[in-house]
């Protein structure tokens, strides 16, 4: 069995970074032959299906449809946004969160364009809890790939499982008597296969969480336990694109843990980050 984890581990980290999408900046500006304020900013796009559209609007927006970009977005430089419609390219001073999808049609409240919400970022924020939608706007232009930092994690860790499982495969001691019993282990005549296999196992849970590195999504559960340290244990159905249904424990800020109680539903958006899967927004559902 021990040969094969090596290979395995191997093909673990290819599949894993092949499923990581690399992620795209494309710039969002005034439809061409419409332009009234002349800027611009920039969205990022992990989904493959995402940036098909993208492209298929830069080629031709009127048959692409859905040319509406909607996001939301939070104060402060990201180094990344900012306006490459005028000289300079100056950064704004906020930036994009979270791509929530293409639209032909959406609310006037979330309309304006890019200069406008620099103006008075924290009244648009404060207005629309951070949403855009500029109706006049729509992606003009592909940027190229975006550096991610999980990438480096993902092969840091994906090494070290490697490095560590072709050890551990070396020295693995060659018994000829019988297998016997050892608590709840199997051994040989050496504890060296338990322990092994214990930091083998912790190995592909960090190999794991680096492959779920910058994922996100949303989804909707009842709150089990609310602690006042920064974590929260929430039975939630499926989060599309994170994870299946299931009981877990989060981490959270505790700024965000005001009024939430234990058997509150509730509608949450989770991020993988560090390690760890952390609520960067929760609210109390009916």
């Amino acid at each position: 069995m021990r040969k094969l984890l090596v290979p395995c581990l191997a093909a673990f980290v290819v599949a894993c970074s092949a499923a990581r999408a690399a992620p795209i900046a494309f710039l969002v500006a005034e439809r061409p032959g419409s332009v009234v304020h002349g800027d611009s900013y920039v969205i990022v796009l992990e989904a493959q299906s995402d940036q098909d559209h993208a492209r298929a609007l830069i080629a031709d927006p009127e048959a692409a449809g859905a040319a509406i970009v909607t996001a939301r977005i939070a104060a402060g430089s990201d180094g990344l946004n900012r306006n490459h419609r005028s000289a300079g390219q100056p950064l704004w001073s906020w930036h994009v969160t979270q791509f929530e999808g293409f639209a032909d049609l959406t609310i006037e409240l979330c309309d304006g364009w890019p200069g406008f919400v620099e103006s008075n970022v924290a009244g648009w924020i404060a207005n629309t809890s951070g949403q855009i939608c500029f109706w006049q706007y729509t992606v003009v232009e592909e940027l190229g790939p975006v550096p991610e930092p999980a990438g480096a994690l993902l092969l840091g860790v994906g090494v070290l499982a490697l490095l560590a499982a072709s050890l551990l495969e070396r020295r693995r001691p060659r018994t000829s008597g019988r297998w016997r019993r050892r608590g709840s282990l199997w051994t040989g005549g050496s504890r060296m296969a338990g322990s092994g296999g214990r930091g083998l196992r912790a190995l592909t849970l960090a190999l794991a969480l680096a492959c779920a590195e910058g994922e996100s999504g949303r989804g909707e559960g009842v709150v089990l336990n609310v602690h006042g340290d920064g974590r929260i244990v929430i039975e939630h159905g499926d989060i599309p694109g994170v994870m299946k249904a299931m009981t877990m424990e989060f981490e959270i800020s505790t700024e965000l843990l005001e009024g939430i109680d234990s058997g509150d539903r509730v509608a949450f958006r989770v991020e993988a980050r560090d390690g760890r899967y952390h609520v960067t927004e929760i609210a109390e559902r009916p």
